[in-house]
């Protein structure tokens, strides 16, 4: 038997990057997602009745796709740090960085993603490379894609 995790919200209502604009038209992954360029990792607030967020997860905008984590965090307190692993590369980055953020009133089934982190770029990013994002509440595994897509270059 093979369990694969899914995406917090794997069909979200409503998907917004941090800018407000909407995301609705990529595809959502879950863990063990392919992406198309080192991901820039942030947290997504997912909505509940108009108000403040239901909780927090996991979350990486890329060119072709939204990857969610799979746990959603609903008591969410911002310590700890946010890490970045892949090879000999290790970033982290306080999760406090987004504490205090003026996140809009969402309904259920809405996210709204938060500012990516600004990590120093990684060197030596290969296709194929396995990524490791991780949280006091979850450790989320990516790969990078065969074909690298350039934000500049489509």
């Amino acid at each position: 038997m093979v369990v694969k995790m899914l995406a917090c919200l794997p069909e979200p209502r409503t998907l917004r990057r941090a800018d407000g604009g909407p995301l609705g038209h990529l595809p959502v992954q879950g863990p063990g997602a392919v992406v198309g360029c080192p991901p820039q990792p942030t947290l997504a607030a997912v909505g509940w009745q108009g108000d403040g967020p239901a909780g927090f997860c996991l979350a990486v905008e890329d060119l072709r796709s939204v990857v969610l984590g799979a746990w959603l965090q609903p008591n969410f307190s911002f310590r700890g740090a946010l890490e970045l692993r892949t090879g000999r590369h290790r970033r982290t980055l306080p999760l406090d960085a987004w504490e205090g953020l003026d996140i809009p009133p969402l309904n259920a089934g809405e996210i709204q993603l938060l500012p990516p982190a600004r990590y120093k770029a990684l060197s030596d990013v290969v296709p194929g490379m396995i990524f490791s994002l991780k949280a006091p509440f979850e450790t989320l595994e990516l790969s990078l894609g065969e074909e690298l897509v350039h934000p500049t270059l489509q």
